[in-house]
């Protein structure tokens, strides 16, 4: 091997150092491995970062899926009946505190005061990744059914604001400085809303408060698209809701959606997410007027269907 092709695999065979750097599990003999390491080789930061930023990209996305309370609790007392009986076993010279070991110590799998605790770590280990697997699989297969739900909500939604008079109640904001200051502080984020300008054909009319089924909290706000001799006037609604991964969407791309197989093909829509927030557009008749709007929030044309 030549010297360059040296120096370029050097982290090879490193991977573990790195990940106990990563988790904060190095023992003292390899904390001083890796100072040595980290003098000739100063990228290696570059690698402990980026596995700490996967470790926190997971916890994002797995922020809302957790064991059942009742599952952690009999864990937890199954392992404090365990530590005991193994200590009043191993007789006096157990009692004191048991040495901190990683869990990547070979020794931490030895025998030893705390071996039957280990084993049985392992074993609770494996039932809480089976638990959250199955809690996995079951979002996933929510996903679909919640999608559905929430677009035929905010469809039907928006063409009875057009067609019942008493729905005109709800939309309490006519300008959009009064909207972003109400909607924001209970969206917990800043909208982003299309640029409204006489020259752009896209016209604000009003909004307010909604109820998208599963929200903490959501918004509807109604545009106008004005009539050219391409298309006639458009009456859009755009509804905004906290992006909380339960639509199972990609932030930064834009959606078609199938309205048709969500029982509401009377309308057209287009979904995306700024990672924040989720968007909806809804439209009776879509074609040119929303490609204008998407334009207007200079967003691309939709380039998945969902």
């Amino acid at each position: 091997m030549t010297e360059r092709a040296h120096n370029q695999n050097w982290h090879e065979g490193l991977g573990p150092l790195i990940r106990a750097a990563a988790d904060d599990e190095l023992s003292a003999a390899d904390a001083e491995r890796l100072e040595r390491i980290r003098d000739e080789h100063p990228e290696v930061d570059e690698h402990i970062a980026f596995e700490r930023a996967l470790r926190a990209a997971c916890g994002r996305a797995m922020g809302d899926v957790q064991a059942p309370a009742a599952l952690r609790a009999r864990v937890e007392t199954l392992m404090a009946e365990a530590r005991a009986s193994a200590r009043a076993e191993d007789g006096p010279e157990a009692a004191g505190p048991a040495p901190e070991l990683g869990s990547r110590d070979r020794s931490f799998w030895a025998g030893g005061p705390n071996a039957v605790v280990r084993w049985l770590a392992l074993g609770v280990a494996a039932v809480l990744i089976g638990a959250l697997s199955l809690t996995i699989w079951q979002v996933a297969q929510a996903r679909p059914a919640y999608r559905t739900q929430v677009i035929s909500f905010v469809a039907d939604e928006h063409h009875r604001c057009l067609t019942d008079e008493s729905s005109s109640g709800k939309f309490v904001y006519a300008s959009m400085a009064d909207l972003e200051a109400s909607l924001e502080p209970m969206l917990g984020a800043d909208l982003r809303l299309p640029e409204v300008t006489p020259a752009g054909g896209v016209e604000f009319v009003d909004g307010g408060r909604c109820g998208v089924p599963g929200a903490s909290g959501s918004g509807h706000i109604r545009f106008q698209v004005r009539a050219t001799e391409e298309h006639p006037r458009l009456d859009v609604s755009l509804f905004v809701l906290p992006d909380t991964g339960s639509l199972g969407i990609e932030a930064g791309t834009t959606y078609s959606v199938d309205t048709a197989a969500c029982g509401v093909g009377f309308a057209e829509a287009v979904l995306w997410s700024d990672g924040a927030l989720v968007y909806l557009m809804v439209a009776e008749s879509a074609g040119e007027g929303c490609a204008k709007l998407l334009e207007a929030m200079r967003l691309p044309e939709p380039t998945d269907t969902i």
